[in-house]
């Protein structure tokens, strides 16, 4: 792909951004270029070049067979010996010592020449960057490409008599229509980390309620339908002359289509239509429909805004197809809606995308802007905390019920807001409650129990509940329990006004979110309790030792600090709201038995005397209320430290086993069943999240198991405080390595301390890399500084041959892993596979140079729907390897080279028909094998170079209509057995 970027700037003196235009369209260059080009720079990786040597060749057959001529000269054929290199033994090469003469220069010429040799001169840089070194002078008909064996061996074209000439790359079509201009990108936003599933949830009225959008593991935002529609608007306001969107989502479920709005001009906006064929891509009125309903959409759409009717849309699909699906030139607003706008910015032009009922997955949303501006409105997860009449209010989006809203309001320091007078109530509607989308409600903390009269309501603060503004008729039912939600009335009913209502307190459709009150300024925090355990002995092991060590540092940053400080806040939120306003509340009805419980619990909570598991008998309703609610604000927050600590304790016991098996295989049995111990009571101690059982008389929850004092470690090594991923990140640009972080929906390389991003931020790529490093190889210990990471994409490591399978049990944390490449990590065997185990979106897996690793494994891997790569070279596959590799049916590309694959091994590939990149160069893949692979008829490269194939298993695969690419050098296939394959598939470069 670089490389192609690279060939284009070389030709153009640009790069290609936006929506460019190919180099013989825009300047008249040889339009062969263009087919390099738009092959390297392919969207799909494998339909890119596979190797330089494949990419050199197709610069060769450029450089030695002249440019088609004019129409004119074009209508009498050309010898065949100008279409294709004739085949001839190779011309004597000059001694490195010897002078070779230049050729002629050539004589003043127009603007095309220039260009013609500015193309040549391209093209021979590009044949050297992609093939460096080569020999001194070649002949132009013979390229030198590297065999396995380091040597270089020379290429010669196939004499096949009367063969037909090849055909030289379709030039661009003349009448087709001229793409956008090229323009710098001045702005670019990720739409898709801007938008927030609750916040940014668009209702429509009578069409849009519960809007089921949630944020999935890997960044993308699903909508599961419950049969109605679903909106969600990006909080940027499009401010620009000249944009473009890329939108990717993937159908999950369903045959209806996709739509995309984008802003034209004030309270309009353009209606996009995906993945309909019944209906054009511009809402129906322009553009060509949807081929067929398909799994995947993946578009571009450029718009520019210019003035007097010539406004254009341009969009074409991104995937293999490339269709242009629109090319309209009007004016936009002619072609537009009524908008709805984003619910919190009302007025604001902003982009929003609908699903009529069915269920997607939203994967990429990018904004890039070549003229004018794009405002963000609102940062990623900011929700404004405003201040008044004393008290802090906060709204939290999510369609929770009332019930579930009084709990997280606790375990946030809180309570469900109360109102108590009409400044209040006046304040509220103004900041909160007009902001949200007509016909939906806001919780409140009001609240009518069970077994009292539907007019008797309360606060759950225990405030007088004299300030009512319910809607007319309100309340009433027959409901036992009703919690307070203040609605906006749906547009057709607007005339009734904003109201209360009361709700059935489970219930959580048609709610937009909740209310949180905390006082402006809170005593000072409560000491969090005291956690104890029993510390079990650790086995004489330093392993384990230094393991423990790590996870004990990570499991008290990542879940046991935040816990008691939550626990702290809630205690604080105890005593200074909910006890004294329900004393006051009890004075007031002068009840002298609740205010001394009231008292006595205020004195129990000061001296740190926990919560009691149970109430006692004759124990006041009011103090048993509020010991419910803070009972369950507990109860969440034992159940997150709980869900933070799982992961860890997972890759510890992962990690363990690993090591129990290094020990075993090395035959230490004695210490292998100390380490099953240890294992076994690590096991007893990992959460199981119910919180129910966490509450008891003095201790708030489990601690972790008290450990020894960790050894000291290295300096290279951080341990032991600090964020997870700082952790991680010191150690990397301390130590050779670089990542990719990601904050705010921009990613940076990261490479020096000083580039390290400030605040929080997520590492999404990871490289290591040792090849020719004068630093000391890492080992397993070092790799505790990745064990909290649980955010990665990308996995890269190279040259660390000390490194086992026990160092990357991190790995199993990191659900969205897609690409892992392991080479030259010499010591890793089949074991590491129970990382892998768990990651399904992995797609490219790398195991090099890793005699141990025979494949045995692979088969227990939950990522058979995404794998498309495996690349096992100079690794000891083995026939049970094959055997598992064969059960990954959309596999596309796979590379082995190991001689341990005996040719009957070979048989599971039939069943992968959906290869269309085969490499088993250097096995023992024979006559027999080929019957394997001539039912893969989607395979357009095929390297058996040094295998034992012969005549006879070369004509089984002339089967292979779409192969582009064969190399036999090294078998023992004939020069006449190949010219007869290469007659019946001539589009096939055969090497030997």
């Amino acid at each position: 792909y670089a490389v192609g970027v690279m060939l284009y700037q070389m030709l153009t003196g640009e790069i290609p951004r936006g929506m460019w235009v190919m180099p013989g369209k825009k300047l008249g260059t040889d339009p062969r270029f263009d087919a390099i080009i738009a092959k390297a720079m392919q969207t799909d990786r494998e339909s890119r070049y596979q190797s330089a040597a494949e990419l050199r060749r197709d610069l060769d057959t450029l450089l030695t067979t002249p440019r088609a001529s004019a129409p004119a000269a074009a209508a009498s054929p050309a010898p065949q010996a100008a279409a294709r290199p004739a085949s001839r033994p190779s011309a004597p090469k000059p001694a490195a010592n010897e002078a070779v003469a230049p050729p002629p220069l050539p004589p003043k010429s127009s603007f095309g020449l220039i260009l013609g040799i500015g193309s040549a001169c391209a093209v021979g840089l590009l044949a050297w960057l992609v093939t460096r070194p080569s020999p001194p002078a070649a002949e132009p008909q013979v390229a030198a490409v590297p065999a396995l064996n380091g040597k270089a061996v020379v290429e010669t074209p196939l004499t096949v008599p009367d063969s037909p000439p090849a055909p030289a790359p379709p030039s661009p079509d003349p009448s087709s229509p001229e793409p956008p201009p090229v323009r710098p990108v001045i702005v670019e936003h990720d739409l898709l980390a801007l938008t927030d599933p609750l916040m940014d949830r668009a209702p429509l009225p009578r069409l849009v309620r519960r809007n089921e959008w949630r944020r999935e593991d890997g960044g993308g935002l699903a909508f599961q339908s419950d049969g109605q529609a679903g909106r969600l608007a990006a909080p940027v306001a499009f401010e620009c002359a000249d944009y473009e969107i890329e939108f990717k989502a993937r159908k999950l479920e369903g045959s209806e289509r996709v739509q995309l709005n984008l802003p034209a001009g004030e309270a309009r906006e353009l209606r996009l239509v995906f993945n309909s064929p019944n209906r054009k891509v511009m809402d129906g009125r322009e553009g060509v429909p949807w081929r067929q309903i398909e799994e995947l959409v993946h578009v571009s759409a450029r718009i520019i805004h210019a003035g007097g009717g010539k406004d254009r849309v341009y969009i074409r699909r991104l995937d293999g197809a490339q269709q242009i699906l629109a090319d309209v030139t009007a004016d936009i607003a002619s072609l537009a809606a009524d908008s709805r706008g984003h619910p919190a910015f009302p007025g604001r032009p902003v982009l929003s995308v609908f699903l009529p009922k069915d269920a997607y997955r939203i994967e990429t949303l990018r904004l890039r802007v070549f003229e004018g501006g794009a405002g963000v409105l609102r940062e990623p997860g900011e929700l404004p905390i405003l201040t008044h009449g004393g008290s802090r209010w906060q709204f939290q989006p999510g369609a929770v019920s009332w019930n579930e809203a009084r709990d997280l309001a606790a375990a946030r320091g809180g309570h469900l807001a109360t109102i108590t007078d009409q400044e209040t109530y006046d304040w509220i509607k103004g900041e909160f409650i007009s902001k949200q989308a007509p016909g939906l409600a806001v919780w409140l903390g009001g609240e009518k129990k069970p077994d009292t009269p539907v007019s008797d309501w309360a606060w759950v603060t225990g405030e007088s509940f004299a300030f009512r503004a319910f809607q007319p008729g309100a309340p009433s039912g027959t409901v036992p329990h009703f919690g307070l939600a203040w609605r906006r009335p749906p547009e057709a009913d607007a005339a009734q006004g904003d109201s209360w209502w009361p709700a059935n307190p489970g219930q959580s459709h048609d709610i937009s979110g909740f209310l949180i009150e905390w006082d402006e300024a809170p005593p000072a925090s409560m000491p969090a309790p005291a956690t104890v355990m029993e510390a079990p002995a650790l086995p004489p092991d330093d392993f384990i030792t230094k393991l423990e060590s790590g996870f004990k540092a990570r499991f008290d940053a990542d879940a046991q600090t935040p816990f008691l400080a939550a626990v702290a806040r809630l205690d604080q939120s105890y005593l200074a709201n909910g006890l004294p306003r329900a004393r006051a509340a009890a004075q007031a009805r002068g009840s002298l038995a609740e205010v001394t419980a009231l008292d006595e619990e205020t004195a129990r909570v000061g001296n740190k005397e926990g919560m009691p598991a149970e109430d006692v008998e004759g124990t006041p309703e009011a103090l048993k209320t509020l010991r419910q609610t803070y009972r369950a604000a507990f109860a969440k927050l034992a159940a997150e430290r709980d869900a933070r600590a799982a992961p860890l304790y997972d890759i510890y016991l992962k990690s363990l086993d690993g090591h129990i098996a290094v020990l075993t295989k090395a035959g230490k049995i004695t210490e292998a069943t100390a380490a099953q111990a240890w294992r076994d009571r690590i096991a007893e101690r990992r959460p199981v999240n119910d919180s129910s059982a966490r509450i008891a008389a003095t201790q708030p929850a489990k601690a972790a198991p008290s450990v020894t004092a960790p050894k000291a470690a290295k300096a290279s090594t951080p341990t032991g405080g600090g964020s997870s991923w700082r952790v991680a990140a010191d150690y990397l640009v301390n130590n050779g390595g670089s990542f990719v972080s990601l904050k705010g929906g921009a990613t940076i390389t990261v490479t020096k301390p000083d580039e390290i991003p400030s605040g929080r931020f997520d590492i999404i790529e990871l490289s290591l890399d040792r090849l020719g490093s004068a630093l000391p190889s890492p080992v397993d210990t070092d790799f505790a500084a990745f064990s909290g990471l649980r955010d990665l994409r990308r996995l890269w490591l190279r040259s660390i041959p000390a490194l086992t399978d026990a160092a990357l049990a991190f790995v199993a944390a990191n659900d969205d892993l897609t690409f892992i490449n392991f080479e030259g990590v010499n010591a890793l065997t089949d074991a590491v596979t129970m990382h892998l185990e768990p990651l399904k979106k992995l797609d490219y897996l790398a195991i090099q140079y890793a005699e141990g690793f025979t494949g045995g494994g692979l088969g227990q891997l939950a990522s058979k729907d995404s794998m498309r790569t495996f690349e096992f070279l100079s690794s000891g596959i083995t026939d049970e390897g094959m055997r598992a590799v064969g059960t990954f049916k959309k596999l596309q590309t796979l590379r082995v080279t190991s001689q341990k694959v005996t040719p009957a091994g070979f048989a599971p590939l039939a069943g992968l028909t959906s290869l269309t990149s085969l490499t088993l160069s250097g096995t023992q893949f024979d006559d027999t094998s080929a019957d394997a692979v001539a039912g893969l008829l989607q395979l357009s490269h095929l390297d058996l170079a040094n295998t034992k194939l012969g005549d006879a298993g070369l004509a089984k695969l002339k089967s292979l209509k779409k192969l582009s690419n064969l190399y036999l050098s090294g078998t023992a296939v004939s020069g006449k057995a190949a010219g007869e394959f290469q007659l019946a598939l001539p589009q096939c470069r055969v090497s030997r």
